[in-house]
């Protein structure tokens, strides 16, 4: 009797330990399935705001071309008397890479992926940091407006603007690259 008894405990400690390492195993599996649905939609967020990014880029660069254009047939002439000067600079975002390198679903996507748009990001951020600078230098020359002549304060802001539109196009350039990998029917 004793022998069923114990065989009997046996029996049910080994049918527990079965039940639970079947669970976690199935929960397990359950979190891995949900972590690349997750990434999957993460990789979705990251091609949709690049191609958000892309179109502002797009319409900032039209924009200061334009406005190059306008300079550069001021710097043809012999005086002008005074010139307006804007700059386009529509915010890069980059949320959705911020919320994919906090998430744990991270680990499931594809290294390719996020290799390129880490350094989509990365240019992304160049192109916003040089903006900034830019920004300073320009703010500068103003403070030295009443100092310069019109055709050096012309030349400094050909200067600002052509740096911008090289970073510009750089970055472009990286979100065209990113789109035609990961997104070439979403250009």
């Amino acid at each position: 009797m004793k022998k069923k008894a114990v065989a009997q405990i046996g029996f049910e400690f080994l049918s527990v330990v079965f039940a639970v390492l079947l669970a976690l195993g199935l929960n397990s599996y359950k979190q891995g399935l949900d972590f690349e649905n997750e990434s999957d939609l993460l990789r979705e967020r990251i091609i949709t705001e690049v191609i958000a990014n892309k179109a502002r880029l797009d319409s900032v660069i039209i924009r200061n071309e334009n406005t190059m254009d306008y300079l550069d047939s001021l710097s043809r002439l012999e005086s002008f008397g005074g010139f307006a000067f804007e700059v386009a600079d529509d915010l890069v975002l980059q949320s959705a890479w911020t919320f994919t390198q906090s998430s744990k679903a991270f680990s499931y996507m594809d290294p390719e992926f996020l290799t390129q748009a880490a350094q989509v990001y990365e240019v992304q951020s160049y192109y916003r940091d040089a903006n900034d600078q830019s920004l300073v230098y320009l703010g500068d020359i103003m403070l030295k407006v009443s100092e310069l002549e019109e055709h050096d304060l012309l030349n400094a802001c050909q200067f600002y603007l052509m740096n911008l539109l090289e970073v510009s196009h750089e970055l472009q350039d990286n979100y065209q690259d990113f789109l035609d990998t990961f997104a070439p029917d979403q250009k």
